[in-house]
């Protein structure tokens, strides 16, 4: 912490690993508040004691540029990560989860194509991390990739039969492509293993209306107005269901 004696914080956060590792001292320090931020305690201080420390560090090299990503991260700066993450020229170079950090920001800037590349850069490297997985899907889903995100959430719900959001979506696409029958299970599935996640009820009521199930959507569209008033997609599907 700026105005303290970081050296004897160096045991709190970064442990003998000062000792043997190669990583210049101040990089290393920078990290270790960065992950104890992440891990412990988040008190913007650590952040700005990370940022005085990568501020030391002469050599701005790979290892470097990945921990300043990992720092605008934590700050939500994803503008600066897509300003810095083409400094690591070999993608190659990036580990999983900078790669990870790096579509988060293409994502949050909606440059698509871009998130799909570096969610898949983490997805190569930790095929089974079903949230990476899950990320590359909605990526795929935005570029108009349907299949291939529609392979991934069927890949998310065969690893772990109880990822609600995987069958959310997995129901919408299905929805989408007129496989009705499929898109009811799945969305069924997603509100069975949270019934207080109310785009799954939402998406539930648009299939029935679309389908003209009336029995069935006014059941759904009854519980929405009754929990969930005050969205305006109630009262829109309110109106949808009259006219059936």
């Amino acid at each position: 912490i700026p105005g303290k004696n970081n050296d004897a914080a160096d045991g709190k956060f970064i442990g003998l690993s000062l000792l043997t590792s190669d990583i210049p001292k101040p990089l290393l320090m920078a990290r270790g508040y960065l992950q104890y931020f992440e891990s412990f305690n988040s008190d913007k201080i650590l952040l700005d004691s990370a940022k005085m420390y990568l501020d030391k560090v002469d050599d701005k090299d790979i290892s470097y540029q990945k921990v300043l990503i990992h720092y605008y991260y934590l700050k939500g700066d994803f503008k600066k990560i897509i300003e810095t993450a083409p400094k690591i020229k070999d993608k190659k170079s990036f580990d999983a989860w900078t790669a990870y950090r790096v579509g988060e920001a293409y994502q949050n800037n909606e440059v698509f194509e871009s998130a799909v590349v570096f969610y898949g850069l983490a997805v190569e490297q930790e095929k089974f991390n079903l949230d990476f997985n899950f990320k590359l899907a909605t990526a795929h889903v935005f570029t108009g990739n349907v299949k291939a995100a529609e392979q991934l959430f069927n890949f998310i719900i065969t690893e772990n039969p109880t990822y609600q959001k995987a069958w959310n979506n997995l129901g919408v696409i299905q929805a989408g492509s007129g496989r009705f029958e499929e898109a009811e299970n799945s969305l069924l599935r997603a509100v069975q293993l949270d019934p207080d996640y109310v785009l799954s009820r939402l998406k539930l009521a648009e299939l029935y209306i679309q389908t003209r199930q009336r029995s069935k959507a006014r059941e759904v569209v009854t519980y929405l107005e009754r929990y969930h008033s005050n969205l305006p997609e109630v009262a829109q599907l309110s109106l949808k269901l009259r006219s059936i």
